[in-house]
């Protein structure tokens, strides 16, 4: 469904403006502090002017209108070479304030245009006027906030159609490792090349109509393929062979909660490029700390699965701590991304929570669901059952305890897809279908908005006729487009 609606909306040239997400990045204006503090420093009017706090224009005064010219000319050149009749922010807040000592208007009549003595020296201070004007030009940049603007960035952007393709994808590709886990006689290089490999191709698969824009490839292989790649090779590595493994890989884990996230700030609206690349930084670390959990799960199951004295140490307080601060920090960063002060729109409160809600379903299938016993046969039945799957049918008086070996090495098999791991996948689907169908609801949404007309002749609702409706000619579409 994903991959169709992906063709669908990157063939169609009106729609597919609408898949492209545009990031911004806040842009400082400073302004050019250097270009107003010459202004101050090349002052060429009288000691006179300069001590002249009555600026008013008067008749046949040609000096204190020369006065008056060059002071307001004074500190306009300074505003303006701070880019304050451009933006607004504290710096040119401040600056308005202080330059009213250069010439200003009263503030109960705005006929009187008044200044300071810039030569004189205010109470308690050893600096005269003009000094403290030159200081505050050049110090508020430095301590109080500039201007900013949003400019777009043309390099980073996203294509909302991949990211819901690399969900559907990845969560595919993880159920095919898992099946094919289930080949017996694999050796461990087949496994892991195949691991590999299929995680690899699924991503490439989903991102094959994005090549056209490069933008989208760039956050996509920078931001999400790059640290999924170094999971995927650090976990399948330097992790042995264990027959033990967890369903939701920490591959799928990676992509699937990066592209969650990004899901959850592009679709209600926080494009800010600083906010989108923090809380894909976040993700990762937050995919390195399931990484975390998926290890004390795999290395406690192997161990109490051959019986090894070794199983104590992952009870110990400490190791059992350690787990339980890897628990609370992977649900925190999920938590803190929901209740973070951007400024969300809410257009989609559904994918705002689902980070929160797949981090769930990821660590509460691992450490609790795939050890519930969910299997058609278990306890004795399940080790008869499989012994005989494995070995043809028991006799009678076969020795039980060989029965029980058997049973138990085919049960706990990497490969053996055991009711507790189809009870998590269940979960995964489920919710990974809903985030699916939320595409696919805009979409519809999209089309109907495309396609649908607007009736030119319609019933209006009147409150001032006494009959309730408007009949008649009603609204009339040619009228409207003349109007506007």
């Amino acid at each position: 469904m994903a991959f169709v609606i992906h063709i669908m909306v990157r063939n169609d040239n009106n729609v597919n403006k609408l898949d492209t997400v545009r990031l911004y990045t806040m842009v400082r204006e400073k302004g050019n502090v250097a270009s107003a503090l010459s202004y101050i420093s090349s002052w060429t009017l009288s000691d006179a002017c300069a001590k002249t706090t009555n600026l008013t224009l008067q008749a046949a005064n040609s000096d204190l209108l020369l006065c008056s010219t060059g002071r307001r000319d004074l500190r306009n050149n300074i505003l303006n070479a701070m880019k304050c009749d451009v933006y607004n922010s504290q710096v040119c807040a401040v600056l308005q304030k202080i330059l009213n000592g250069v010439a200003g208007y009263n503030t109960t009549n705005a006929a009187i245009l008044q200044g300071k003595d810039l030569t004189a020296k205010p109470p308690g201070y050893d600096l005269t006027y003009k000094q403290i004007i030159y200081n505050s030009v050049q110090e508020a940049p430095n301590v109080l906030h500039n201007a900013f603007y949003a400019k777009q960035e043309k390099d980073w952007i996203l294509l909302r159609t991949t990211i819901y393709n690399l969900i559907a994808l990845s969560v595919l590709a993880n159920i095919v490792v898992h099946i094919s886990d289930s080949m017996p006689g694999w050796s461990w290089n087949w496994r892991l090349g195949m691991r590999v490999g299929l995680f690899l191709v699924s991503f490439f698969v989903s991102i094959v109509l994005a090549f056209a824009s490069s933008g989208s490839i760039t956050i996509l292989f920078l931001g999400i393929f790059t640290p999924a790649i170094i999971n995927l090779i650090y976990f399948e590595l330097f992790l042995d062979d264990s027959e033990v493994r967890p369903w939701v890989h920490p591959y799928t884990f990676t992509v699937v909660f990066a592209c969650l996230s990004l899901l959850a700030l592009t679709e209600n609206n926080v494009l800010n490029l600083m906010v989108v690349t923090l809380e894909l930084l976040k993700a990762h670390a937050a995919a390195q700390l399931y990484m975390e959990v998926v290890w004390y799960w795999t290395g406690y199951m192997e161990k109490k699965r051959m019986g090894s004295d070794l199983v104590d140490v992952y009870k110990t307080k400490q190791i059992q701590f350690a787990l339980f601060m890897g628990i609370v920090l992977v649900a925190l960063f999920p938590f803190l991304q929901y209740i973070a002060p951007y400024d969300y729109t809410d257009n989609e409160p559904f994918l705002r929570i689902a980070p929160l809600l797949f981090t769930g379903i990821s660590v509460v299938g691992t450490i609790f669901l795939q050890s519930l016993i969910l299997d058609d046969y278990y306890g004795t039945d399940a080790y008869v059952e499989k012994s005989a799957y494995q070995h043809g049918p028991m006799r009678p008086n076969e020795d039980r305890k060989m029965a029980s070996w058997a049973g138990e090495e085919v049960r706990n098999k990497s490969y053996s897809i055991t009711g507790g791991k189809l009870a998590v996948s269940a979960l995964l689907l489920i919710f990974i279908a809903l985030v699916e169908f939320e595409f696919l609801a805009e979409y519809f949404r999209t089309m109907r908005a495309y396609y649908d007309i607007m009736p030119e002749k319609a019933f209006q609702y009147d409150p001032l006729n006494t009959r309730g409706v408007l009949t008649g000619a009603g609204l009339y579409m040619p009228s409207v487009y003349l109007s506007l």
